[in-house]
């Protein structure tokens, strides 16, 4: 069984990982199954407590609520997605690069050559 996580979702998954549509302004995200990456996330608009689910990866379910529900928060979700997007994407390769260059050291450490862990 997939473990699921109710608590804590800022100390476990570091929001600027979450995409823009869940960061809590048009959803909060109530839980993450972290074995199925399936994340169920409250609307911030429904005035009754409404849950989408959905993939981390994939925002469709999302985006396909705020456009049957809530279709004024559209235009406000795809300006922000465009104003955020470079910067997330920064952010995100800086990280891949800071763990690239972690296991470029981790091998260094080995005893593997500099020409070898170049390659």
């Amino acid at each position: 069984m997939a473990s699921t996580s109710t608590a804590g979702i800022s100390e476990e998954m570091d929001n600027s990982l979450l995409p823009i549509i869940l960061d809590g302004t048009f959803f909060n995200v109530q839980s993450i199954d972290k074995g199925t990456s399936i994340v169920t996330a409250k609307c911030c608009n429904c005035v009754k407590d409404k849950f989408i689910s959905g993939g981390l990866p994939s925002t469709a379910n999302f985006l396909t609520h705020l456009w049957q529900l809530h279709p004024d928060s559209v235009k406000e979700y795809e300006d922000r997605r465009k104003s955020l997007e470079p910067a997330l994407k920064k952010q995100k390769l800086e990280a891949k690069n800071s763990n690239d260059n972690a296991s470029q050291l981790s091998l260094l450490s080995a005893g593997f050559s500099i020409k070898t862990v170049a390659k």
